[in-house]
């Protein structure tokens, strides 16, 4: 990703689309992950779910309202801590929901001989 002053430039590249779209779909991969896990699971595992994932939705909303201050190197003073809770959120959870989800998981019974 180039810095804004290239960006406003008119000197975004290939590379710089395909950030963003790679971005964009790991977060939609998490987030369907996630929701397949909530879907399995009880309700205090499937409300917790829920609450994560609305952090990148609300945060990502809020990203997507100052990026056309990027492209003219305008002012975007929230920006930074905006995209680092949209993609730190998922992030967290593609490291932190996991173990919570496995933690859910029923442990299969054995048979005892």
């Amino acid at each position: 990703m180039h810095l804004r002053e290239v960006l406003a430039a008119g000197g975004a590249t290939w590379s710089d689309t395909m950030h963003i779209v790679f971005t964009s779909c790991t977060v939609v991969l998490m987030l369907l992950a996630m929701g397949f896990g909530a879907a399995a699971l009880g309700k205090p595992f499937r409300i917790y779910t829920i609450l994560t994932m609305l952090l990148p939705a609300t945060f990502g909303a809020l990203t997507s309202s100052e990026v056309s201050g990027v492209d003219v190197n305008g002012p975007t003073p929230w920006i930074g801590v905006y995209e680092r809770v949209h993609i730190g959120v998922p992030s967290c959870g593609s490291s932190c929901w996991p173990w919570c989800y496995c933690l859910e998981l029923p442990v299969p019974a054995t048979k005892e001989s």
